[in-house]
Formats: C-alpha cells, sequence, structure tokens
C-alpha cells in the first residue's frame, strides 16, 4: 500500500478542522469605580508613594511588592471594593494588568505618569 506526498500534505490541513481553532482568550472591562476603589484600598493597606513605587516596579518586570499589595487587598476585600468590582476573578487578574497598573499610577499622580492616560 503506497499514499502518495499529497495525501501526507493534506493531514495537518484534516487535523486543524477536526480539532478547531483555539477560543479567543476572554476580555475583561473594568469599571472606572472599580479601578478607584482598588486604587483607595492599596493606599489604605499601604501609603502613596510605597503604592507609586510598587506599581512602577511592576510594569517594569519587578512586580513582587505590588503582587504582594493586591493580595492582601484581596484577601479580606472592602465592602467598596467589592460593590465595584464585584467578586470576579477575571476582574481581580486584569488589575494586574500593565494597563490597569498604569491607570492607577494616573489616578494616584505618581511621578512619571502620563496624566493624558486617564
Amino acid at each position: 500500500m503506497r499514499i502518495d506526498t499529497g495525501s501526507w500534505l493534506a493531514l495537518p490541513f484534516i487535523a486543524l478542522i477536526l480539532v478547531g481553532c483555539p477560543d479567543e482568550p476572554k476580555s475583561v472591562e473594568v469599571p472606572e469605580a472599580c479601578v478607584a476603589a482598588y486604587k483607595d484600598a492599596l493606599v489604605e493597606a499601604a501609603d502613596e508613594d510605597t503604592v507609586c513605587d510598587a506599581s512602577f516596579d511592576a510594569v517594569g518586570g519587578e512586580a513582587e511588592q505590588f503582587d504582594a499589595l493586591h493580595a492582601e487587598v484581596w484577601t479580606e476585600p472592602s465592602e467598596a471594593l467589592l460593590e465595584a468590582c464585584s467578586d470576579d476573578v477575571d476582574v481581580r487578574v486584569e488589575l494586574l494588568s500593565d494597563e490597569q497598573i498604569f491607570h492607577v499610577r494616573c489616578l494616584l499622580e505618581c511621578d512619571m505618569s502620563d496624566p493624558t492616560g486617564c
């Protein structure tokens, strides 16, 4: 039994059709009130300078301190934070994105933040 070369070339395409395309990553919209409540909770957990420094380091790739503040805020979230953000894990994860960290920095008016990004 002999299989021609054309059959071998068709196998990857057949496999792709059978498996299908991967799902699009879930996009989460974080409400402005949520980011503001998150900023307030971070400032309650530490002072503004600490939050600004930690967020600057986080977008620079050294997120340990910011991650610790994030964990502290969500370990026992305030009612205001839960009301503004819900208890949605996807929202919590999105708040760790560079875009949202920049937004927090902007709201806090940290040094080197872009006020046009608010």
